[in-house]
């Protein structure tokens, strides 16, 4: 199958005056406007997050944190396609062998260093993140590495055998928005604006006050459904008369 190109071509450096990897305090009643206001120090700077060396293997060895983080460095420095399992292990200085031991071929690799970078969203609903401050962190993540956040998406559904084309981390991130909305329905039309707004690369503000918009709506619904439905009145024209042919016999 034809790979379809997608370059990255600037790297990712955190922004002046903010820590790398700190995570958010969440406090309650949180708005997506007060993340908004401050978004230099409501969400994680994005740097390659696996910066802990050889956790996760034998320290004799290779070990999978280790290819991660060469592979989250070719992916940023060198593009897509330049981003090869030879290339990774020559970073690596290592022999190609070692990295299949841990992954199947380059897009199973690429799967797993991209859906990183929402990471810290499912992680911080798993310890009680309020819903505003967690869409207000997915847009921020998402939007500062939009060509890997597409990247993600489009390994996902290039995926053998993968019957769901949602990445896992973004199914997770949905599970657990619903479970605060008390409504798949409305978590997945959450996601879906978010996503689509995301793609249509739309300023980060414009997405986060339409998005508030929306949950306030969902809160105080401002339209009430009809009890029953309102039938359509029909008006019937009365039709014009049709001249009369004069067939009389002169």
């Amino acid at each position: 199958m034809p790979q379809t190109q997608i370059p990255f071509n600037s790297r990712i450096t955190p922004p002046p005056g903010s820590t790398p990897g700190s995570t958010p305090e969440s406090a309650p009643g949180d708005t997506l406007g007060r993340v908004q206001n401050d978004p230099s120090g409501s969400v994680p700077a994005i740097e390659s997050p696996y910066s802990g060396g050889n956790s996760g293997g034998t320290s004799g060895g290779l070990s999978r944190e280790q290819i991660l983080q060469a592979t989250f460095v070719c992916l940023h420095d060198k593009g897509f396609e330049a981003t090869t399992i030879r290339q990774i292990a020559k970073q690596l200085d290592c022999a190609i062998g070692s990295i299949y031991r841990y992954f199947r071929d380059k897009h199973d690799l690429l799967y797993v260093v991209t859906q990183e970078l929402l990471e810290p969203v499912a992680a911080g609903l798993a310890v009680q993140t309020p819903l505003q401050r967690s869409v207000a962190m997915y847009a921020n993540l998402a939007s500062s590495d939009l060509q890997s956040y597409r990247l993600m998406f489009w390994l996902a559904c290039n995926k053998q055998n993968h019957a769901d084309a949602l990445p896992t981390v973004v199914r997770s991130i949905l599970n657990q928005w619903t479970d605060l909305l008390d409504s798949k329905t409305q978590a997945q039309t959450l996601w879906a604006m978010l996503h689509g707004l995301l793609l249509l690369e739309q300023d980060q503000e414009n997405i986060l006050r339409q998005l508030a918009t929306w949950l306030d709506d969902q809160e105080h619904p401002t339209l009430e459904r009809p009890e029953s439905p309102i039938e359509p009145e029909i008006v019937i024209f009365p039709r014009r008369p049709q001249p009369i042919e004069d067939i009389t016999l002169l």
